[in-house]
């Protein structure tokens, strides 16, 4: 049997002695111990947070975030030693040499065929069939005589001028025919042209008195020619046609110097026909009449509008 220990058995006596407590209080008391271990254990780990907090505040790592990283002063300037400037580099590529202006280059200008010979008309076309003609002489440029009785001296600026003088065969007849045909450089020149020998000729009666005739006078009958443009093609298609006559002084029969002037004009060509005949009368009509001859020129304007652009 073992040996019994007196300090034991004293606390079992005095266990026994003591009064026993009631369940709720049993309960009350235990509910305590558990609050003040709640609240031991909630006060220790917000003890931790802080330590965590301020500790993460003193990190470096948050400098950029707790406010500016202010430069701190410049370290002073330490002298360097002098280095050799080097040249900079030269630029590949070479800048382009200004280029001198030259020469206004005038605006190419459409080429504008001139007339030839083979545009002049010939005897057979001016003159009556029931004639013989001949050319008498041909000028290139003006011949630097009066060309007919109504010669305005002013031709505008033609590139190109051809003059035949046609007569009856023989030496003993002079000319009484000049056919002339002028190239222009535009149609605009060519229609100046037209204008100025036209109304030298519609208005010739005192060129008429200046050579010594007298009682002069000049009929415009280009209204009455019978012309159709539509047979060329050239732009613009223009006839004039005039005559009349003066007096010769002391005739004893009343004889007359007449003139007579056709004048074309097809784009930038002009046909002038000059005639000038001694006679008492020029009786035929320039529009076609049955009841009387045509008159050579107007007759003939076709066949020498057509020769003029050919």
């Amino acid at each position: 049997m073992p040996e019994r220990i007196p300090q034991l058995d004293r606390l079992a006596a005095a266990g026994k002695e003591a009064p026993m407590l009631p369940p709720s209080e049993i309960r009350r008391r235990g509910n305590r111990r558990r609050a003040g271990r709640y609240l031991g254990t909630a006060a220790g780990v917000a003890a931790l947070a802080i330590i965590a907090g301020v500790a993460v505040w003193q990190s470096p790592l948050l400098d950029d975030r707790s406010g500016p990283d202010w430069a701190g002063p410049s370290p002073s300037p330490t002298a360097s030693p002098t280095a050799t400037p080097t040249p900079p580099p030269t630029p590949t590529t070479v800048p382009p040499t200004p280029s001198t202006p030259g020469s206004p280059v005038a605006p190419e200008v459409p080429s504008v065929t001139p007339p030839g010979w083979a545009n002049v008309p010939t005897a057979d076309l001016l003159l009556d069939p029931q004639v013989t003609g001949e050319v008498k002489a041909e000028h290139e440029p003006p011949p630097g005589v009066a060309i007919g009785l109504c010669d305005p001296g002013d031709y505008g600026s033609p590139s190109t001028f051809l003059v035949r003088e046609l007569g009856l065969a023989g030496d003993a007849y002079p000319t009484d025919v000049w056919a002339v045909v002028l190239g222009y450089p535009s149609v605009d020149a060519a229609t100046a042209g037209f204008d100025t020998i036209n109304d030298a000729a519609i208005n010739c009666a005192g060129q008429l008195e200046d050579a010594g005739l007298t009682d002069a006078r000049i009929q415009d009958h280009s209204d009455d020619v019978v012309l159709n443009p539509d047979i060329v093609d050239a732009e613009p298609v223009r006839v004039g046609y005039s005559f009349g006559f003066g007096l010769i002084p002391e005739d004893a029969y009343d004889t007359g110097r007449w003139t007579e002037s056709t004048v074309l004009q097809a784009g930038e060509r002009v046909m002038w026909i000059t005639t000038t005949f001694d006679g008492q009368d020029f009786n035929c009509s320039v529009a076609p009449d049955p009841d009387a001859q045509q008159c050579l020129r107007p007759a003939a304007v076709p066949s020498l509008l057509t020769l003029l652009v050919e």
